[in-house]
Parts: C-alpha cells; structure tokens; sequence
C-alpha cells in the first residue's frame, strides 16, 4: 500500500511529550524536539539502471533490496540506496537514503529488509518493527501495511513512491537537508524500552519501562497510524493494554538468562544467580504490546557480570567463587591425617587459581612407637593461605576440571615417653592434607562440581572431596 501520511495528531501532541502537558486541540504545530536531523551517509551508495522490464538493487550491507516489478518505470531509471545512520527513536539496523526520490511508479515498488535474529526483540517480528519514513522537515511518519516472512526473516513494504513530503500547514522546524523531498527509510520498533546500557550483578534487579511510539488523538485516545515521530514516545494506560515481557526471545524468561515480571508498562528483570562459567552475559528484554487494533515491540539488551572462575564483585549481588574440601590421608608410617580446607579466589592472579581461606590439618592416629618409646606429635595445625592451591577449567561448568595440592609444614611439639623418661622438643612437621603425584596433581574433572577422589602421592593413600560453592 502507498505510504498514508495523515499529521492530525502529529501536530498537537507533541507538546505534549515534551512538556508533560494536556495538549490544546487548537495547537497546530509540531514542537521542534519531535524532529531529528536527516542521517549521515556510512559509505558509498550502490546504483543500478532499472527498465521497463523491472529488476532489483540491494544496499552495500546486503539487508535492503528494491524490488522494481515490471512495468514500474517507463524507462531506463537510475536507481540507488545509500547507507545512512539511523536518527529515528528505536530504528532496527541502518537506515537508507533512497533515489529516485521525485518518481510516482507505475507499479509499486517493494522495499524488503532482511533482519538478523538478534535484531528483532521477541518472537514475532510483524508485530514488533514498522517501516518509517522521514520527510524534509525531519519528521517521521511510519507505512504500517508492511508484510512480514518469519522464516525468511524478512519484512517488506510496497510503496507507489519513495517520496515523504509533509503537508503544507507545517512550519518548517528542521531545514532539509536538500532543500526539497526526501526519501530517507529504515525499519523502526513501535515501542521504546529503557533504560538502556545497563550493568548489574547476579541475583540483582533492573525495571525496564515500555512506551509507545505511536500518537494519539488528543480528544479520542485513539492511535494515530499517520505520524510516528522522534520523541513522540508515550507511557500507555494501566487498563485496556496487554504487555508480554520476554528475556531472549522467552515470555517471563528463564533461569539460565533470568526472568522478567511485569506490573503493566514495567517489567522488572531479575539476572541470573550463575552465569555458567561465562564472563557475563548480555540477555535482551523486550516487550510486545497491544493496544486496541494496535501492536507494538521493541527492546534493549542489559549485561550481567561476575564471573564463573575469576569474580568481580560488581555489585553485593556478586560473591566469589569458593571451594570447601576435605581428606583423610594414611601416610607409609600408618599414621592418618584428616583435615577441612577453604579455597577462595587468588586475588594476585588472572588465571582461575584459588588459595586456601581457612583450614586445618589434624593427627587422628598419631605414628607408631619407635623402639621402647612413644611419639606423640601435636595433634593439629592451622593450614595456611599459601600451603596450597587449586586451578579450576570450567570451560565446562557442569563438569570443572581441578589440579593442584597443598601440604603444611610447622614446627611441632614433639613428646617422646621413653624407659629412661620423657622428653619435649620443636621439630619441623610435614603433613600432605592434598597428596601430590609425581610429576604433579593430574587433572580431575567433577561432575555438577562435586566429587571424591583418590590422593594422588606414592608415599601416601587416602581420598579428597571437594565441592564447588
């Protein structure tokens, strides 16, 4: 269908917008905020000459393509599209200048963008995104008789002429940039979420707010088709309008990427607790809305961080990474060990390598006697911060790959009780709480982050558990 400009609502409402006002049906100017400058050409165009046996001419970035059936031009025609920066409020992608800007077709003319999967918001695309055009006065008026291929994810629009001319009873607010008609398109959302640019923490919150795009009628509260403009954007009631909030692409969200809640235009994110052994991650929130006849989406995409292996504690949402672990290990002399350890993030290190928090080692079955003597050896010892450490892979956070070990080493009170007396003195002592192998630790991998696993020494036997926190 032809692009219908229709500005009835255009003109008395953006004072509206702007100023926080009840508009005066009387008003008939637009405010100059609801304008923006044309674009900025990003490149070179790309130009073909169509005849009367039609043909078709795609934009540099391959996602424009002028479809001119036969019959349309009565004779050879220039044509050509030249990448633009986008100036609209939510535009989808790049925008294009279009030529010839001054020709009615004989037969419309199709404009069909081909979208990204990451560039539409929610699940239905025809009803979220709508052509827009921009006239010479900087406003923008949208054609909402587009068509939609999900599978080809494509949208499409006939158009009689590429033309946007504003009426005649508008003042000039914004120059042209020509001096005359404009042809300047892109696909635009017809709802605005924000805020945008976000960064919060796992487990934290973010509100996100949905306004409309499009215009009402001052006197009926009815949408206006004919004028959709910069800042025309506009919170709709809290009754009569269904909103569906989405988190990559799924209504309510989901555990992995987080979960959105809605209280009418406001849809509060909550992130994730765990981003799966991520850096962080960047979900999209977007919302569809439907109002009366009308539908409408659009959305902003929201980073969560705090990292898997090496944390930052962006906000108090973030808490490092630790790991709790236990051993009984039976050194050569029969003499048995058990101990407790913490392990908490390496602050000193880029790589995922953690220390010991806390922990200590305990003698549960002290050595043999030695001759006509017995040996007893105190019985425990706190484990220091650098008697170990433990490197985690969880490039697979499902099943972490763990290396390392750790042995204290303290001067201890030996008491020897022997035939001929007793006598006391300070010794070092060794104790392997995480048995090395030759060679070192080889790796161990630990489903759902968890596990025991058999000492690794020559010179001692025994088991370790180890559990992800």
């Amino acid at each position: 269908m032809p692009l219908q400009i229709d500005m009835r609502s255009t003109l008395v409402l953006a004072l509206a917008a702007a100023c926080g006002t009840t508009p005066s049906p009387t008003s008939t100017q637009p405010d100059p905020a609801d304008a923006t400058q044309p674009g900025t050409p990003l490149g070179d165009p790309v130009s073909a000459t169509i005849g009367p046996d039609g043909g078709t001419l795609t934009s540099a970035d391959g996602a424009l393509a002028i479809i001119v059936p036969p019959g349309s031009v009565a004779a050879d025609t220039p044509f050509s599209v030249q990448a633009i920066t986008a100036t609209s409020f939510s535009p989808v992608g790049s925008a294009y200048r279009l030529a010839p800007a001054d020709l009615t077709f004989a037969t419309p003319v199709t404009l069909r963008y081909t979208y990204l999967a990451d560039e539409v918001t929610g699940p239905t695309p025809e009803d979220e995104i709508v052509f827009v055009a921009q006239d010479s006065l900087g406003y923008w008026h949208p054609d909402v008789d587009e068509t939609s291929d999900a599978e080809a994810q494509t949208v499409s629009v006939e158009l009689a002429t590429f033309a946007v001319t504003p009426p005649a009873d508008v003042s000039a607010r914004i120059a042209p940039a020509d001096g005359g008609t404009t042809a300047d398109w892109t696909l635009d959302y017809g709802v605005l979420v924000g805020p945008s640019g976000q960064k919060i923490g796992l487990g934290a919150t973010q509100p996100f707010t949905a306004k409309t795009c499009f215009r009402r009628d001052p006197e009926t509260g009815m949408i206006d088709d004919g004028s959709l403009e910069k800042h025309g954007c506009f919170e709709l009631p809290s009754s009569g309008v269904g909103y569906e909030w989405f988190v990559n692409h799924t209504q309510g969200g989901e555990s992995v990427s987080g979960r959105i809640t809605k209280t009418d235009a406001i849809g509060t994110y909550t992130a994730p607790t765990n981003l799966l052994g991520l850096e962080e991650i960047t979900p999209r929130i977007s919302v569809n809305v439907n109002w009366m006849h009308h539908t409408g989406g659009g959305g902003t995409s929201i980073t969560v961080t705090c990292r898997a292996n090496v944390r930052s504690n962006l906000t108090d949402a973030c808490t490092p990474e630790t790991w709790t672990g236990s051993s009984h290990v039976v050194d050569t002399t029969g003499a048995e060990y058990d101990s407790t350890f913490v392990f908490a993030l390496d602050p000193t290190s880029t790589l995922p390598r953690y220390v010991v928090q806390s922990g200590e080692v305990n003698i549960t079955k002290q050595p043999p006697p030695s001759g006509d003597c017995t040996t007893t050896i105190e019985a425990n010892h706190a484990i220091g911060t650098h008697d170990g450490q433990l490197t985690v892979d969880e490039t697979d956070y499902q099943n972490p790959i763990v290396t390392g070990g750790g042995t204290t080493v303290w001067l201890a009170t030996y008491t020897s009780v022997c035939s001929n007396g007793t006598t006391t003195m300070m010794l070092p002592y060794s104790i392997a709480w995480w048995p090395l192998a030759t060679g070192g630790n080889p790796p161990v991998t630990l489903p759902a982050g968890t596990g025991t696993f058999a000492a690794a020494n020559q010179m001692d036997t025994g088991t370790i558990t180890l559990t992800r926190m």
